[in-house]
C-alpha cells in the first residue's frame, strides 16, 4: 500500500523538479517536463527530466540525463550507508547516451534539504563527494545544495567548457548564440553524418571538450 502511495507523491516530485529545472535553465516552465511512459509523445531522451519537443528544442541537442528521487525516510544516506543514493548512481550512469553524456541526480529525503548531484565541477559550493565504482572506473559525483543552485544563473554555475557544448541559448550573457571553433565543428558535424551516426559524432565531440 506504501509504494501505491509514494508513486504519485514520486510523479508530483518529478513535475515540480522539471518545472525548477525548466525555469533555472531556460527562464520557462514549459521546456522540461517529467518522462511519462504512456506512449502518447514520442520520446526520444532518457532520463526522469526530458525536454518537451524533441524537433523544437533550444539547443542542438539535450547533454543531461536527469533522475529525481525523494521521500525515502528510512534510506536517509549516513556516512556508513548509502546504498540507495548508490543504486541511483549506477542507474543514472547506466542510461547516458552518445549525447546525454552529463548525469544530473536531484533527490530530497524525508525531512532533508533537496540536493543534487553530478559528476561535472559546478560553480558553486560543494563539501561532499560520493565515490563510486562503475564499469571499473570510479565516478566522483560532488553533491551540491539544490536550492542554493536555484538561485544562481544556470550558465554562470556550469562550467567554462559547457559554452562550446550549446549553441543556442535562451539565457545568456551574450546577446547571440556562441560560435566558437568548437561549436562550429558541432555544427558542422551534425549536418555531415545522418541520424544513426549524429549521436555517435556529438558524443565524441562532448568527450573532447570535457575530457581534454
Amino acid at each position: 500500500m506504501s509504494s501505491e502511495r509514494s508513486k504519485p507523491k514520486g510523479n508530483s516530485y518529478e513535475r515540480k523538479v522539471a518545472k525548477q529545472m525548466s525555469f533555472w535553465m531556460f527562464n520557462s516552465p514549459n521546456i522540461l517536463y517529467r518522462h511519462e511512459d504512456s506512449g502518447a509523445r514520442k520520446v526520444v531522451y532518457t532520463g526522469d527530466i526530458i525536454p518537451k519537443d524533441a524537433d523544437h528544442f533550444y539547443w542542438p541537442f539535450y547533454p543531461f540525463v536527469m533522475e529525481a528521487k525523494n521521500g525515502y525516510e528510512d534510506h536517509i544516506p549516513t556516512i556508513m550507508n548509502q546504498t540507495f543514493l548508490r543504486k541511483w548512481i549506477v542507474k543514472l550512469l547506466s542510461e547516458r547516451t552518445d549525447t546525454q553524456r552529463i548525469p544530473f541526480l536531484i533527490c530530497q529525503f524525508h525531512h532533508q534539504i533537496p540536493i543534487l548531484l553530478t559528476n561535472i565541477t559546478l560553480n558553486a559550493p560543494s563539501d561532499i563527494a560520493v565515490f563510486q565504482e562503475y564499469n571499473s572506473a570510479i565516478e566522483t559525483f560532488f553533491v551540491y545544495k539544490f536550492n542554493e543552485l536555484l538561485k544562481m544563473n544556470f550558465l554562470r554555475v556550469m562550467p567554462d567548457w559547457f559554452k562550446d557544448v550549446i549553441t543556442h541559448m535562451i539565457i545568456s550573457e551574450e546577446p547571440t548564440p556562441v560560435q566558437d571553433v568548437k561549436s562550429i565543428n558541432i555544427q558542422t558535424q551534425i549536418k555531415r553524418n545522418k541520424k544513426e551516426e549524429k549521436d555517435a559524432a556529438i558524443g565524441a565531440i562532448v568527450d573532447q571538450i570535457l575530457f581534454n
